[in-house]
């Protein structure tokens, strides 16, 4: 037991008092009288009664004791050290990897600098004989390393310095709740060991982790959030999205667009001067306008775009340029040959050429009379008759052939005749969106394929529509005449070819997203660091190579295609593919450093992905109360004893 206040203890000089009162106390005197019967039996009651009224004396004085004792020590408020087991000094360092850690002060990034620190921290742990654990919250979280003791302190030294020398700092956004919940571990070991974050960002809720800034108040950053190009009655309008954070500034922007229109000059676009507030985000923007030349309001094609800040000298250098592709539409040409022409292609081409518009450049070519060219073309269509050999180059769709293709693994059988209802067969891409039940068709031919083919339409037990993709053949095979078909297939036969055109004309680069409640891969040219993109081919194979310093290159074979990555470094990705006609194809992505990355001071809601908290510590034990209960039933002891002196 403990006092608070031990100067209480002076109460117990009150026993001094009770001492005296009792010492002072006048006794009775014993008087000789004479015996009378009455006195006789007096004394006889007196003698009887002495031994209880001494004990009952001791007793009341044991009580006026115990009473101001109890006074004094509630005075002096005693309490009991909750006794807790030897604490082992534990922590548990996350270091935050994220793209805003790369600013750079004066002399060292923040990156550097929470290394440096987590360092000190280290060596102050093992000093005290303790346990240093530490993550990187990267792309993805990491443990470096996991409970190390004094004798591992050099290797884990190594560690660090290798997350400098190795520039480990990513360019996209850190997973710091995984990185919290991987350090969390250390507490089923030790629930009291203590999670450190080392990070550039504020929280609001913490929880229970320390949370150290390694920011500074003099860093500020510049940076392009955005940049798109809209085409707008026939000219492209480009808009940049610009922010300032650390401090306010005029910012001047710069857009120079290569390869423009025809002639494939190169035009230079410069804003006036934009105040940027701090953490304020606008918009520049270069739209074509009777002030500006000729050239620049008639931008109608571009290969490239690259936007730059001009003379800006921030802290963050990676968010100061972006780069801008797709302003030129590749040229896909189609070829379609029918002996009896159908409005249903007519109809269907003319939508695909127009919903492709932004995309591709369709060249639609009818051949109604002579013979059909068998190379030059990326899609044909055969209906009704079958060419002698079937082209290599491109996708080939055959409609109601009257004979097998060559070669092909496909052989045509014989006619059936009736009034018929499609079906679906193997679930794929091509017939996602359609309603077969509603295709309705008098007339198909049977089929008979290697295994090379997908049955994707069905006509009761036999496939009407049938699909090959592999790397020497693309072909589509369609069983049945659209001159047979009821209005029905107006509706379902523009999503079959637009689907079949998708699939195996596709985007180069796509991303996955949520369109009228459906996922669906949406072409793009601009994506996030660690954002997946879809990389997809015409072609028999493909590479990627990455512009600028520490350029990497990487070629996928064709079964690996369509393939996802996730791209991590900031620039130009150049794609290369080689069609199955031999053409190679460059089409190029840029990879960007994420918006939220950009504003170098964020604030966040709350820290999340602890795996388990430390129990609080028990308090003291505070004994006022039970002292306080116990002077009261003292007293009510006194009291009592006190009312018993005349019985």
């Amino acid at each position: 037991m403990k006092l608070l206040t031990p100067l209480g203890l002076l109460g117990l000089l009150g026993l001094l008092v009770l001492l005296l009162i009792y010492l002072l106390k006048p006794n009775y005197q014993q008087k000789m009288v004479s015996s009378t019967y009455v006195w006789k039996r007096s004394l006889r009651y007196r003698k009887r009664k002495l031994p209880i009224s001494k004990l009952r004396n001791i007793l009341l004085i044991i009580c006026q004791v115990l009473i101001l004792t109890a006074c004094a020590f509630i005075l002096a408020q005693p309490f009991i050290k909750k006794e807790v087991p030897p604490e082992i000094t534990e922590k548990a360092a996350v270091i935050d990897a994220s793209a805003a850690m790369r600013v750079k002060g004066e002399q060292e990034t923040r990156f550097e600098r929470a290394v440096e620190r987590v360092k000190v921290l280290s060596e102050e742990t093992f000093k005290n004989d303790g346990i240093m654990t530490v993550v990187m919250a990267g792309a993805k979280a990491e443990t470096l390393a996991f409970r190390f003791r004094q004798a591992d302190a050099e290797e884990l030294f190594e560690i660090l310095d290798e997350l400098v020398a190795n520039k480990s700092c990513t360019y996209g956004n850190a997973d710091i709740d995984g990185a919290i919940k991987l350090a969390g571990e250390v507490l089923i070991e030790n629930p009291y060991a203590d999670i450190v974050l080392y990070t550039s960002n504020t929280y609001i809720d913490n929880a229970n982790i320390e949370v150290v800034n390694v920011s500074e108040e003099t860093e500020w950053n510049a940076a392009i959030l955005d940049c798109r190009a809209k085409l707008e009655e026939n000219y492209y309008t480009f808009s940049i999205d610009v922010a300032c954070y650390g401090r306010s500034e005029r910012l001047t922007v710069t857009a120079e667009v290569y390869g423009t229109n025809n002639d494939g000059d190169t035009i230079q676009l410069i804003s006036e001067p934009v105040y940027c507030e701090n953490g304020v985000t606008q918009t520049v923007v270069f739209k074509p306008s009777e002030k500006q030349s000729e050239k620049v309001k008639n931008i109608f094609k571009f290969d490239s775009v690259f936007v730059r800040l001009n003379e800006v000298d921030d802290d963050l250098s990676e968010d100061n340029i972006f780069y801008l592709y797709g302003g030129t539409e590749e040229t896909i040409r189609v070829q379609y040959y029918s002996t009896k022409p159908n409005t249903f292609f007519a109809n269907v081409l003319m939508v695909l050429r127009d919903g492709m518009r932004g995309r591709w450049r369709l060249e639609i070519s009818e051949v109604r009379k002579g013979s059909p060219e068998l190379s030059g073309f990326d899609f044909y269509i055969f209906e009704h008759e079958v060419p002698s050999e079937l082209p290599k180059d491109g996708l080939v769709l055959l409609v109601n052939p009257s004979a097998s293709p060559k070669d092909s693994g496909l052989t045509i059988g014989k006619e059936v005749s009736g009034d018929f209802n499609l079906a679906f067969g193997e679930k794929h891409e091509i017939t996602q969106y359609m309603m077969p039940e509603m295709m309705r068709v008098s007339t198909y031919r049977q089929m008979e394929y290697s295994e090379e083919f997908k049955p994707l339409l069905y006509c009761g037990n036999d496939p009407v529509f049938v699909v090959k993709n592999t790397r020497a053949s693309r072909l589509a095979v369609m069983s049945f005449s659209l001159n047979n078909a009821d209005t029905s297939m107006e509706i379902n036969f523009p999503i079959l070819i637009t689907n079949l055109f998708n699939y195996f004309i596709p985007s180069t680069a796509t991303v996955t997203k949520v369109v009228d409640g459906a996922e669906e891969k949406v072409p793009q040219y601009v994506f996030d660091v660690n954002e997946t993109v879809c990389i997809n081919t015409r072609g028999t194979n493909l590479s990627l190579s990455l512009s600028g310093e520490g350029a990497v290159e990487k070629d996928y074979e064709f079964e690996e295609i369509p393939f996802e990555i996730a791209l991590s470094a900031c620039g130009t990705y150049t794609i290369r593919q080689t069609l199955l006609s031999g053409t190679v194809v460059v089409s190029n992505i840029y990879v960007k450093m994420p918006s939220d990355q950009s504003n170098i001071f964020r604030t966040v809601d709350a820290l999340e992905g602890v795996a388990a908290k430390a129990p609080d510590r028990e308090e003291d034990k505070d004994l006022v109360v039970y002292v306080a209960a116990a002077l009261i039933a003292l007293m009510f002891i006194e009291w009592w004893l006190q009312s018993r002196e005349h019985f």
